[in-house]
């Protein structure tokens, strides 16, 4: 998939590590299976930290063309563009308010798809990862990855939104 980037780095971004990093490859995951379904050739990504570069440029060399489509990214702000799919990034309730505050890009009335990740139930089961018990610590790591994304409405930190074109 031919690939674009641009940097636009969010102050308060988390360290993409622990959780973080494991949200991050499901957004990414989710944006690039989408974008191959939907015939995508060419995606212009907006990224909020330089590190999730390398994850982007991985899944562009591993997502052959589908099609002749355009899609467009935003994980950061940035102007809208004119795009057959466009993938946004909003912050959910547990992400700090700075975050929070940030203008959510709106391409349309209603998205088609949303994916809540890193939700308030995988948080709260990773509380039990920490017991001496490796087996109550390995039923919580289970119930973390259970409940790390929905696509119904819950508590979450990151929300991805697809969009298809207006």
């Amino acid at each position: 998939m031919e690939l674009e980037v641009q940097l636009n780095p969010l102050p308060g971004f988390p360290a993409l590590e622990g959780a973080h990093e494991l949200a991050w490859s499901y957004l990414l995951d989710a944006i690039f299976a989408d974008a191959y379904h939907a015939g995508v050739r060419r995606l212009q990504v907006v990224l909020p930290h330089p590190d999730l570069r390398e994850g982007v440029e991985l899944r562009s060399r591993l997502t052959p063309p589908s099609g002749d489509n355009t899609a467009l990214a935003l994980l950061a702000p940035a102007p809208l563009g004119k795009a057959a799919r466009t993938y946004t990034l909003e912050f959910g309730l547990l992400a700090p308010a700075s975050l929070r505050r940030t203008q959510p890009v709106r391409p349309g009335k209603e998205p088609e798809q949303r994916l809540y990740i890193y939700t308030l139930r995988s948080k709260l089961a990773g509380l039990g990862m920490r017991l001496p018990s490796p087996a109550a610590s390995d039923r919580a790591w289970r119930r973390v990855r259970q409940g790390f994304a929905s696509p119904q409405p819950t508590p979450s930190f990151y929300r991805l939104l697809i969009w298809g074109s207006a």
